[in-house]
């Protein structure tokens, strides 16, 4: 679980290097991802069991602490605004709902 959460850290850490919203959102996108299934994709015969959100919150107000993003807040707004915008030209539906959740979540544990 340590080596999990570590993992997932630096994916949040690497948001603030990148410079495109979608590099941002891959990164939160990934970090999400080891964190909802603990890590765990299927392949190590865990199933690929998704963790309830009840468990994942506080993980990821642990993970975003230790990692120490300096603009988190901020990243994710970037990414809300010109994700947002970018997937309403494509689709011309808006922002996919687990973009949505996910960012939702970023912005609780960086307290905006």
């Amino acid at each position: 679980m340590e080596k999990m959460l570590s993992k997932c850290g630096k994916w949040i850490a690497k948001m603030g290097s990148k410079e495109a919203a979608g590099d941002k959102m891959a990164c939160l996108a990934e970090a999400w991802k080891l964190l909802s299934t603990g890590g765990d994709d299927g392949k190590r015969g865990g199933g690929g069991k998704v963790m309830a959100m009840d468990d994942l919150l506080p993980l990821l107000f642990l993970v975003v602490a230790r990692a120490a993003p300096l603009h988190l807040a901020s990243d994710a707004a970037y990414v809300r605004e010109f994700s947002l915008a970018a997937e309403a030209q494509v689709s011309g539906m808006g922002m996919d709902s687990e973009l949505q959740f996910q960012l939702t979540n970023i912005e609780a544990s960086a307290g905006t």
